[in-house]
């Protein structure tokens, strides 16, 4: 009895912190491909200050709808974007970069898409 009690108590934890750290990586890796575009095709980028990505979507390879708060020289812009995780028949494309940083290694590489001005 005391192994049930002990299962069903650690399972649940065990799978948040699984989740947890899967969508940590998630947003890291959104947010790789999100600076590596904007340090190409924006002039006066710094970095962004916060990104937000849906925690999950139940479609493989679909699209996720994101936001973030981009620092530039004249100051913060609100912005929304299309991340879509990248194949590899996307590596032929010249508008994307393989993220090769920590997060990049851990988790799925995303091609940043429809960015606009909030």
């Amino acid at each position: 009895m005391n192994k049930i009690i002990t299962y069903a108590v650690i399972t649940p934890f065990a799978l948040a912190l699984a989740y947890g750290g899967k969508h940590i990586a998630h947003v890291k890796c959104v947010e790789g491909a999100l600076d590596m575009q904007c340090r190409k095709n924006y002039q006066g980028y710094q970095r962004a200050e916060s990104v937000e990505v849906p925690w999950w979507n139940p479609i493989p390879g679909a699209e996720y709808a994101c936001s973030a708060k981009l620092v530039f020289n004249g100051g913060e812009t609100d912005v929304s974007f299309t991340a879509k995780e990248a194949r590899l028949s996307d590596l032929a494309a010249d508008d994307w970069d393989v993220n090769l940083g920590f997060w990049g290694w851990l988790g799925d590489d995303y091609r940043i898409m429809n960015v606009q001005v909030k």
